[in-house]
């Protein structure tokens, strides 16, 4: 096969071998370029719209989370002041019925969790309704569960606005 192949070239002109070897250079680079270097641009290019794109969606990220913290600050200002209130006066309220509170503890948005633990049920419902009529905290969401004597345990999640 390389004697054919040297038998060819060696019967062309000098001509006819500069313009081969010529077609062959043009070629190479043709190949080179199609398949090595326009690629790699595309991909460049590609690369840097991608950042382009990542770049505006972090931009859009940043302002929502901006504005998301302004409001939470403007929230735990608004709800501090009212948390503060409603723990005060829960805290007088129960001591006036007698009750003795577990843990009190802030809830998002406004309200306070509140747990009792060995508390008579009549006193627990009493101390609600007096919550409620008095000082219109009310009930948001209730847990109590029966311990072994006659007592109960309660989770009760109280907050303005309330229902009872």
């Amino acid at each position: 096969m390389t004697q054919i192949v040297r038998q060819w070239w060696t019967d062309r002109t000098g001509r006819e071998q500069s313009l081969l070897v010529g077609l062959g250079l043009i070629a190479m680079l043709f190949i080179v370029y199609q398949f090595a270097m326009r690629p790699l641009m595309e991909y460049r290019a590609a690369a840097a719209a991608a950042n382009h794109d990542a770049l505006a969606y972090l931009k859009d990220v940043e302002e929502s989370a901006a504005d998301i913290i302004s409001a939470q600050n403007l929230i735990k200002v608004d709800a501090g002041a009212d948390i503060q209130s409603i723990r005060a006066v829960v805290s007088a309220a129960a001591r006036e019925a007698g009750l003795s509170i577990t843990r009190l503890q802030p809830v998002v948005g406004g309200g306070l969790d509140i747990w009792l633990d060995n508390t008579e049920s009549t006193v627990l419902f009493d101390w609600t309704i007096t919550l409620h009529e008095r000082h219109g905290i009310g009930v948001t969401r209730a847990f109590i569960q029966r311990n072994d004597d006659t007592t109960v345990r309660a989770q009760i999640t109280l907050g303005g606005g309330g229902t009872l």
